[in-house]
């Protein structure tokens, strides 16, 4: 899978923008923040497009969050 600009897109870019999703910084986007409750940690177990959610509990929403636009 590659960028809009040719580079090669990794599990570490997944987890960067879930992280920033998952856990705002500077209480920005803080509607979003309560669809990914049971989210523990976002994790990228190698250099695939491959990423790990770990949850605090199990969350039957967190699929449709993670299709969702919103």
């Amino acid at each position: 899978m590659k960028f809009h600009d040719g580079t090669e897109a990794t599990s570490r870019d997944v987890e960067a923008t879930y992280d920033k999703i998952v856990f705002p910084p500077h209480r920005r986007d803080l509607y979003r923040k309560g669809a990914y409750r049971a989210v523990e940690a976002i994790e990228a177990p190698g250099s695939r497009i491959r990423s790990r959610f770990r949850l605090k509990r199990p969350g039957g929403l967190l699929l449709i969050n993670l299709a969702s636009s919103l």
